[in-house]
């Protein structure tokens, strides 16, 4: 069965939240509620609904051909550099790309639990080969997790990056680490 299966929310709401995610510049539970006449609590339940349906869908799909991956940091961070503040959260960005150009063409997006980093915030070997094996094809031609000096603000997956963060904060002005990844 499908997430509005056991709902008593009408299927015309459900297809109005579904179209408004798919068509605006995101929304949160206070704008959907809003829009679509339902209480905060079911549009907050309706949005995990269908951003659980959507992660699952994206689990299923790896990156294949040319591929880079780096690690980058959102949220919060410490005055010293080697120490990580409590609203730090590590993200792996990975991406297929375009091979002359290095323009991404599909991303994944991956927090990286605190074991699979050093404590000079970098990752291990273990935390990139598990990435790698969950989220890049086997097959894919040419596989590369870049350092933190290249992936400088005009390399084109840190763009890509950079926008996803600025959205983020935007429209839920921060999350939590319980939720990240599901936003991703």
């Amino acid at each position: 069965g499908t997430v509005m299966d056991r709902s008593r929310t009408p299927l015309a709401k459900w297809a109005a939240a579904i179209r408004l995610l798919a068509t605006s510049n995101g929304i949160n539970a206070v704008q959907l509620a809003k829009a679509i006449g339902v209480s905060h609590k079911n549009a907050w339940t309706m949005l995990r609904s269908i951003r659980r349906a959507i992660s699952a869908l994206d689990a299923t799909q790896t990156l294949s051909g040319t591929v880079r991956a780096g690690l980058l940091f959102l949220g919060r961070r410490n005055l010293q550099p080697f120490m990580f503040h409590p609203q730090e959260h590590s993200i792996i960005i990975g991406a297929t790309v375009e091979p002359d150009t290095d323009e991404p063409v599909v991303l994944k997006l991956r927090t990286v639990p605190r074991k699979h980093l050093t404590d000079f915030k970098r990752l291990t070997r273990q935390g990139e080969a598990t990435f790698f094996a969950q989220h890049v094809d086997p097959g894919a031609c040419d596989v590369l997790m870049l350092k933190r000096v290249q992936m400088p603000r005009h390399n084109p997956i840190r763009q890509r990056f950079d926008e996803m963060a600025h959205w983020l904060n935007g429209l839920f002005h921060g999350l939590g680490k319980k939720y990240l990844q599901t936003y991703l």
